[in-house]
C-alpha cells in the first residue's frame, strides 16, 4: 500500500494503478499457479512441517516482495535507481530466505516466484509507459 501511495503522490494516478496492477497480478498468477495449474507431491510421506505440504510453489510471499521490489525500482528517479534495485534485491531476497529458514518453501518455491514476479511486474511497466502515437498532422 504504501508504494502504491508514494506512485500516486509523486507520479500521479496512471502510475499508482499500474504498480498496483503489477502487485495483484503478481499474487494472482502466483495463486492461479499454486492452488489450479501446478501439482507436486511432498518431499516426504510424512511430517508436521509447512513445507512438507503437497505444494507450495510458487511462494507468495516472495512474490509480492519482488513485484514491490520492481515497482519501486520503476518509480525511482533515474539517478537513484541502481540504489533503489540494490534494495529490492535485498528485501525480495531477505523474504525469500525467511520462508526457507520458517521452512515454510522450497528454494525452488522462491526463486519460481522471484522470476514469475519480475517477468509480470517489468511487463506491466514496459505496458504502462506506452504512450499512444499522436496523429500525423495534416498536409
Amino acid at each position: 500500500m504504501a508504494v502504491v501511495g508514494w506512485a500516486a503522490r509523486r507520479h500521479g494516478a496512471r502510475r499508482a494503478v499500474a504498480v498496483a496492477a503489477s502487485i495483484v497480478a503478481s499474487l494472482a498468477v502466483t495463486e492461479l499457479l499454486k492452488h489450479a495449474i501446478v501439482d507436486r507431491p511432498a518431499l516426504v510421506a510424512t511430517g508436521e512441517r509447512a513445507y512438507l505440504r503437497p505444494n507450495t510453489f510458487p511462494s507468495g510471499h516472495s512474490a509480492v516482495a519482488v513485484a514491490v521490489a520492481v515497482a519501486v525500482v520503476a518509480l525511482a528517479p533515474s539517478g537513484r535507481r541502481a540504489g533503489a534495485a540494490a534494495a529490492g534485491t535485498a528485501y525480495a531476497a531477505l523474504v525469500g530466505l525467511a520462508t526457507l529458514a520458517a521452512e515454510v518453501h522450497r528454494p525452488a518455491d522462491a526463486a519460481g516466484a522471484a522470476l514469475l514476479s519480475a517477468a509480470v511486474g517489468l511487463a506491466v511497466v514496459a505496458t504502462a509507459g506506452r504512450r499512444r502515437p499522436s496523429p500525423a498532422p495534416a498536409p
